[in-house]
């Protein structure tokens, strides 16, 4: 009887993670013909502290968690939305948008896709994408890419925003990596 509550508890667990790496590819279904920007986003390993001149004085380590990534990406999510969507508090318009969470040695870096709206130039959604960045203090200033084509890591080719790169941000084998579903939008 414990063994096959185990099973059962094991079987439910792939089947969350199966949910889960198959999201983004249901998302792409979706909005995969409109505008779209990819995102790759790093944390900050040391937040730097400053006198009040504004001069560095010195940096202090910081342990990124899950718990700092969830906050940051609620920050950054919202920001999104309110700049690049041009919602408001009442009107609350969203971005679809999907963002990964990769773990390479013990440190989470994002990747992501945001679907623009159809009057937003790319130029402009861009820009205001950085300055969202900018916005949240756990996210590095120097590692974020925000791309209209990506890389192909094999040929150097570049591709546009595409089925690819789901392919690549979802990672169907790495079961350590999770959609940060949270923060995605359909």
């Amino acid at each position: 009887m414990e063994t096959q509550r185990l099973e059962n508890r094991e079987q439910l667990r792939d089947d969350f993670l199966n949910a889960e790496r198959m999201y983004p590819h249901h998302w792409w279904q979706k909005h995969g013909h409109r505008k779209l920007v990819a995102i790759t986003m790093t944390f900050r390993n040391k937040m730097p502290n400053y006198n009040t001149d504004g001069k560095y004085l010195y940096s202090v380590p910081l342990k990124i968690d899950e718990g700092v990534v969830d906050e940051t990406m609620r920050h950054f999510t919202n920001y999104l939305d309110r700049d690049v969507a041009m919602g408001t508090r009442r009107k609350k318009e969203k971005l679809p948008k999907l963002f990964v969470m990769e773990v390479k040695k013990g440190v989470p870096h994002i990747h992501g896709i945001i679907a623009l709206p159809e009057h937003k130039l790319i130029s402009t959604a861009i820009s205001q994408i950085h300055d969202c960045l900018l916005r949240c203090d756990y996210i590095s200033r120097k590692q974020n890419r925000v791309l209209t084509r990506y890389e192909d890591e094999a040929t150097g080719e570049l591709f546009r925003i595409d089925d690819g790169w789901i392919g690549y941000i979802s990672k169907l084998i790495n079961h350590d990596d999770r959609v940060c579903v949270e923060h995605s939008l359909m």
